[in-house]
């Protein structure tokens, strides 16, 4: 944005069944920055936008037949009312959406936004993904309209602040500028050196990055192990932010059901959030995810990949003129999504590493709940009562 306005790097919202996220933002006294509010949907598909926001806009989604509309919503509403994931574990969501919408309701609407999600791996994915997503959208209202989307008004880094005060304040220490290259043991009950430095050992070691990294960093890893993590594959992510003068659509979040565009959903965050806006200017994400060195969007200079998403810009929206564009700024993510295919179950890597007090915390270990940073937290803790058991037992 302009001046001193700080906004995220990619597109955040909190769903009302984010309790584990919204604990923490009243435990840090940021309760008074957290709005709800109902945030406008829909979905682009031939060429035309659809608002998608209840059952009354499904009924009325021109490209499936009437019957294929009824199944989508059927079949949808069915996988809400289950609580057991387990049920899906087994099960690809392509396999599962064919069967209870039929080829064409599927090919039509579902088989866009998987591919657009994962890719050459879209018929891969657990049905577990998709389930997780319908149950997030619907659970705990908290007394909110259904709809309402939070956001905490400044964003969200001013959360990771807050945490680091707290940290820092409960004696903690955070090192930035200090990349790790390389952890290693001095002997099977020593302790952990970073970089070689002998002058900080440490007792334990917790990881956080994600599996390709942590084996790249970790030589001491048994060759079996290293194969288990290398079966977890990722999706890459590309990200551009759109400072526009005028806005593109009425919508806060449109998901692209066509192939053809090199972008997966459309994020107008100021059409949700206006308030954050500073002069006017109107804040849009257009995102993807992507296989690294396939896909364009990942080696694409950044100049010309805003001319391309400005052409198909042009095409979905008449009003659009590359005039508009008052600054953009790309970002691009390795790792950014572990792919969740179908049995994942049985490669899902424990906390606990080979190496005595080694241990992983991962995104791959969010199965079988979607990435989100309420996730991240709710991982977080039940890794804090993995190493209290783990401690009291010894």
């Amino acid at each position: 944005m302009s001046g001193s306005a700080v906004i995220d790097r990619y597109y955040r919202h909190i769903f009302t069944a984010h309790t584990e996220l919204l604990d923490v933002i009243r435990t840090l006294g940021l309760e008074d920055r957290l709005v709800f509010k109902k945030a406008a949907m829909a979905y682009y598909s031939r060429g035309k936008i659809y608002p998608l926001n209840s059952a009354i806009d499904l009924l009325r989604f021109r490209p499936l037949t009437l019957a294929e509309r009824l199944r989508v919503g059927i079949s949808t509403s069915t996988l809400i009312l289950k609580r057991d994931w387990r049920a899906f574990d087994g099960v690809t969501a392509a396999a599962l959406l064919k069967k209870r919408c039929g080829n064409r309701g599927y090919a039509r609407f579902w088989e866009p936004l998987l591919k657009n999600k994962f890719g050459t791996h879209s018929s891969e994915v657990s049905a577990t993904w998709l389930w997780d997503r319908l149950q997030s959208r619907t659970r705990g209202r908290l007394g909110r309209s259904s709809g309402a989307l939070g956001y905490l008004r400044g964003g969200f880094g001013l959360l990771f602040e807050r945490l680091e005060a707290e940290i820092v304040r409960h004696g903690g220490r955070i090192m930035t500028g200090h990349p790790v290259s390389a952890i290693e043991k001095a002997g099977p009950n020593g302790s952990f050196i970073l970089n070689g430095d002998t002058a900080s050992p440490f007792h334990a070691c917790i990881v956080t990055l994600p599996l390709p990294r942590f084996a790249e960093i970790v030589p001491a890893l048994p060759r079996d192990y290293r194969e288990q993590l290398a079966r977890i594959e990722y999706s890459h992510s590309v990200c551009m932010i759109l400072r526009l003068q005028e806005p593109l659509s009425p919508h806060y979040w449109i998901n692209v059901g066509d192939e053809n565009v090199p972008f997966a959903v459309i994020v107008e965050h100021t059409n949700w959030m206006g308030g954050d806006d500073p002069g006017g200017q109107h804040l849009v994400y257009l995102s993807r995810y992507c296989d690294c060195g396939d896909d364009f969007a990942w080696r694409t200079p950044d100049a010309e990949l805003l001319d391309v998403y400005c052409g198909h810009l042009r095409r979905m929206f008449a009003n659009f003129r590359d005039s508009h564009v008052l600054g953009f700024h790309v970002n691009r993510d390795l790792h950014t999504q572990p792919i969740f295919k179908a049995h994942f179950s049985r490669v899902l890597p424990p906390f606990a590493t080979p190496i005595k007090n080694l241990f992983l915390v991962d995104s791959s270990q969010f199965y079988p709940r979607s990435r989100c940073m309420n996730t991240s937290f709710t991982l977080a803790r039940e890794f804090n009562l993995y190493r209290w058991g783990r401690e009291a037992r010894s």
